[in-house]
């Protein structure tokens, strides 16, 4: 159960970037970026899963063909650590050797290129490049991601958090080799075009439910739970469908309705905050994202979105003369 811009990630974006390997031409490289929640290592799950590791016969021996490698960069990614998660996640069985970076890198390419005869990777936790380092250190990991594209001609696509963007500024010929940059966000509904494509995903997913799993979910798109849900995750897709996907699994008679949400909402929030699910929902409050979070590298901390709140009987008024519900 995706929602639209996921879908179009997947068979747009990342698949260009996938055709783009040809092992003679510099590859296109693509920065996927977003807060935590938004459905960035679902769309690099998915994806990955397309194009399966296989075995190649080779008579003498019998080579692991792996079309995408993907690992996560360890949090500090100097480049040492960064080829050490590399080679794990090939299934190196030096990974974890003292061998110098330069054997290491050697034996990288080598996999790539020759062995696993790759055409993609993807790099989780990207961001990790321009986080809690010195200058320095990031302009040596950047300089071994651009050598080894060069050597390789392999597509890389990072994935992180939006100052995983600040790569293109820290390294100028890193900031010309990842040219494609999206950017995930939570779902808005402060205006007509923005509530259209929250209501467009839920009565996708309500769709889904009940051609995959025959669940009858015709209440997501009605108001009683469109806005309780929303209150609920803040416009997060994750938490959305974590939450429908708990109310899947608590309904013995396979439909969902408001009571069904309303008792499972304490066993993720407890009483942390008033249950939205309840018929005064228009009277409350919801919070919207209004902008992305940011890494503050001098207090080596998150700084927050920011965010306003809505009116929810006014979203409801907005929504009603627009006849989505």
């Amino acid at each position: 159960m995706l929602p639209a811009v996921f879908e179009k990630l997947l068979k747009e974006l990342l698949q260009f970037c996938f055709d783009s390997f040809d092992g003679a031409t510099e590859p296109t490289c693509f920065l996927l970026i977003g807060d935590s929640g938004l459905g960035k290592s679902l769309v690099a799950e998915l994806f990955h899963k397309s194009y399966p590791d296989y075995e190649e016969d080779l008579g003498d021996r019998i080579n692991s063909i792996k079309p995408i490698v993907r690992f996560s960069l360890p949090s500090h990614a100097k480049r040492y650590e960064a080829i050490r998660a590399f080679l794990k996640a090939i299934g190196d069985p030096r990974w974890d050797s003292s061998d110098s970076f330069d054997l290491k890198n050697a034996r990288l390419i080598d996999y790539l290129r020759d062995t696993c005869k790759t055409k993609m990777i993807i790099i989780d936790e990207f961001h990790h490049l321009t986080q809690a380092m010195s200058s320095a250190e990031i302009v040596f990991t950047a300089d071994w991601l651009k050598l080894l594209i060069k050597e390789t001609k392999i597509p890389i696509v990072g994935i992180g958090m939006p100052w995983a963007q600040r790569i293109q500024s820290n390294n100028q010929q890193m900031g010309t080799i990842f040219t494609m940059v999206e950017e995930l966000f939570p779902f808005k509904i402060s205006d007509e075009d923005s509530l259209e494509i929250y209501c467009s995903f839920l009565n996708t997913l309500s769709s889904r439910l009940k051609k995959e799993f025959s669940i009858d979910a015709g209440c997501l798109i009605e108001p009683e739970v469109l806005f309780p849900l929303f209150i609920s995750s803040n416009g997060c897709p994750k938490l959305i469908m974590k939450l429908i996907a708990h109310a899947s699994s608590l309904s013995e008679v396979r439909v969902l309705n408001v009571k069904t949400f309303y008792n499972l909402y304490r066993f993720h929030f407890g009483s942390s905050k008033p249950n939205p699910f309840v018929p005064e929902y228009k009277d409350m409050k919801a919070v919207q994202i209004e902008s992305s979070p940011d890494w503050d590298k001098s207090k080596k901390k998150i700084v927050l979105p920011n965010s306003r709140e809505l009116s929810v009987r006014d979203i409801f008024t907005l929504g009603r003369s627009a006849g989505f519900f």
